[in-house]
């Protein structure tokens, strides 16, 4: 009898004390990563990555944006909405202020340049949700150097996720 009490106080102390070290709240799901590729050589994979949206006073124009935090490789995928779309495909132009035409912009810093998605070239980005934040698919993109849009291009293609 004295075994058995002794043994239940250690089982109760030991149940005691796994429910004290249990969290009581559970952890935040991981950020899921975004992978982009440059030239089919060079990849990039960040999970440090920022959610904006802006609006002027009016609402007459806003900006929904996703961009990495890294300053010499980054990119930024925006739209010219309150909000991240999150199925559909959007064309890519260089700019997004097409009056009445959902556009998105897609740029990237690659060894510290910038560049941008070309004038001439009719792409698209897909939208998507997984796990209930956005995900933009791009398929390979030609980009070119703002300070030298004649004479310096990439090929780029990527996963872009919401963080």
């Amino acid at each position: 009898m004295k075994l058995y009490f002794i043994f239940s106080a250690v089982l109760l102390s030991l149940a005691l004390y796994a429910a004290s070290c249990c969290d009581k709240h559970p952890p935040e799901p991981e950020k899921q990563y975004s992978t982009w590729i440059v030239n089919g050589t060079d990849t990039f994979r960040t999970n440090d990555v920022d959610k904006e949206i802006h609006c002027n006073p009016d609402y007459s124009y806003c900006v929904a944006a996703i961009g990495s935090n890294d300053l010499a490789n980054r990119f930024d995928v925006a739209f010219a909405l309150d909000y991240l779309p999150d199925s559909g495909y959007f064309e890519i132009r260089s700019n997004n202020n097409t009056a009445g035409v959902i556009l998105g912009t897609v740029t990237f810093y690659y060894d510290n340049l910038f560049y941008y998605h070309t004038h001439s070239k009719l792409d698209t980005v897909f939208a998507s949700s997984v796990n209930n934040k956005v995900r933009y698919t791009m398929p390979a993109c030609w980009f070119v150097n703002y300070d030298n849009p004649t004479g310096d291009s990439i090929l780029i293609e990527g996963v872009f996720n919401e963080p």
